[in-house]
């Protein structure tokens, strides 16, 4: 017997209505319809009476109250008894155009130390996600952003550096070390989004390096779909996954990072948010402690 349709039972027992039991556990009607049945279903009795204005307890529905309550009350105690105090949801964003694999890192490891806990993702923009915070539609976000917050607490969990993306079956991949000399006579696929643009581009004029763009795309997945091509190169970080049809390389006499930092409200209640912000700060500072220091170049 599924927990949750004993708890919709109980809502539904108290509310005798269905869309406001629905809107108190926070899911779309269909979903509370569906567990209600299936308990039913599951039992072999009728629970409750269903007409246009309102829904009345069966006398199956009045001899299951008091049996569903102890088993919720008995889940609860063992719930305590374990310190599961707080299962509801965190919600972690993260910014557009930074690397996945930097939020999946912490978001897998999170759900490996704490399986009866969820925890929810979502891209947006950085002054987007800034917005839900203080308004705290989510718990914390992930951002490539260099400026201080005065209400925030933040750590950095990750550098992230920039490769040259360019189509597999390009010419340059048979070198054996690229320098950004070599860039100059390739089109260039140029990234709205990049925080480094400037820096990139402050090093290029000190080299006298021109490139040649043939594109500004605003997302990342349209800057791989156009190297795919072979439309062009670009400078962007190494995704965690493989793409048959592109190279990243390694710049040989230039080095462009960025850090990537946690941000949360200091204020925050959450006992499964400590949680997480705990679980990385101890991976940052593992990871600090056994990689050698990358010094820019």
């Amino acid at each position: 017997m599924n927990l949750q349709f004993v708890k919709y039972f109980l809502v539904l027992s108290s509310t005798e209505n269905f869309t406001n039991g629905a809107k108190q556990l926070n899911v779309v009607q269909s979903t509370f319809s569906a567990g209600i049945k299936k308990l039913e279903e599951h039992l072999n009795v009728q629970l409750f009476e269903r007409n246009n204005r309102s829904v009345k307890l069966t006398k199956h529905g009045l001899a299951f109250l008091p049996k569903a309550k102890k088993i919720i009350n008995q889940w609860t105690d063992i719930e305590h008894s374990f310190n599961i105090y707080n299962t509801e949801a965190i919600k972690i964003g993260f910014v557009q155009n930074i690397s996945i694999s930097d939020v999946l890192q912490y978001v897998n490891d999170f759900k490996k130390e704490n399986s009866l806990s969820r925890i929810d993702i979502l891209e947006e923009k950085d002054n987007k996600l800034f917005e839900l915070l203080k308004k705290g539609e989510i718990d914390a976000f992930f951002s490539d952003s260099d400026e201080n917050f005065s209400d925030l607490e933040q750590i950095t969990v990750a550098t992230e550096k920039l490769y040259i993306a360019i189509n597999i079956n390009h010419s340059i991949t048979k070198k054996s070390v690229v320098k950004l000399q070599d860039l100059g006579q390739l089109p260039f696929i140029e990234r709205s989004q990049c925080l480094l643009q400037n820096e990139v581009y402050r090093e290029l004029s000190k080299r006298k390096v021109i490139l040649k763009k043939s594109f500004t795309a605003h997302n990342n997945e349209t800057v791989l779909a156009l190297v795919s091509a072979n439309m062009g190169f670009a400078l962007m970080p190494k995704p965690f996954f493989e793409i048959p049809e592109i190279k990243f390389i390694s710049i040989h006499d230039a080095f462009f990072y960025k850090k990537i930092s946690l941000f949360w409200k200091n204020n925050y209640r959450k006992i499964e948010l400590s949680k997480f912000i705990s679980l990385v700060q101890k991976t940052t500072q593992n990871n600090v402690s056994t990689k050698p220091l990358v010094r820019k170049k």
